[in-house]
């Protein structure tokens, strides 16, 4: 009888924490994502400057990076909770408009598509020292923000919960739920110490 595999040995994620993705082997990844900047827009000059910035921050890199293109839903979780959660504060006569606007904001998150672009920083530990390796980790993520804000872009640092959801979805493509929510929903809560989901090969 075929031994059946569990989850984690299909994936090489031992761990995401503290802004990083703990891989297998004490490798380390943070993911960094920008507002896009319509390149089309830009006069010549804006143009040519835009690409001489970003040159010279590859030039200055002197660590591998990845650079990972997604079609992604919009996301407007935080704005929906923002209103949702001031909901009490308006004055009766406002709640109608309120609730038209949550409905459509919440219709553009489900059918609006957009280009989303990140830059991955990664750095292998060789000496399995974690202290080090996030310090040697927040030495590289700085150089490359600072590369970007030299390019005029606003580079923003993905947080733990971000990565979750990131990963999620690119193991579950046209997925409406994120893996964020599902966790502040009580989903690990339904998982035991020691016991791992287990799935039939196909």
């Amino acid at each position: 009888m075929q031994k059946l595999k569990r989850t984690s040995e299909f994936l090489d994620i031992e761990d995401i924490k503290d802004d990083l993705i703990i891989l297998k082997g004490h490798r380390y990844r943070a993911v960094i994502t920008s507002d896009p900047v319509n390149f089309a827009l830009l006069t010549p000059a804006e143009q040519n400057a835009l690409e001489d910035a970003f040159g010279s921050m590859l030039l200055s890199i002197t660590f591998p990076i990845q650079i990972l293109s997604l079609t992604q839903r919009v996301n407007l979780k935080d704005s929906i909770q923002a209103f949702r959660a001031n909901r009490h504060r308006m004055p009766e006569s406002m709640l109608r408009y309120e609730y038209e606007l949550e409905r459509f904001l919440s219709y553009y998150a489900e059918n609006t598509m957009i280009n989303q672009n990140y830059l991955i920083i990664t750095y292998d530990d060789k000496e399995n020292n974690y202290a080090k390796a996030r310090g040697e980790m927040s030495r590289r993520i700085q150089i490359v923000m600072d590369g970007l804000m030299k390019c005029g872009l606003n580079p923003r640092l993905l947080n733990t919960n971000e990565l979750i959801d990131l990963i999620h979805e690119v193991l579950n493509p046209g997925t409406k739920i994120t893996a964020s929510t599902l966790i502040e929903n009580g989903a690990l809560s339904f998982m035991k110490e020691g016991v791992e989901l287990e799935i039939q090969p196909v």
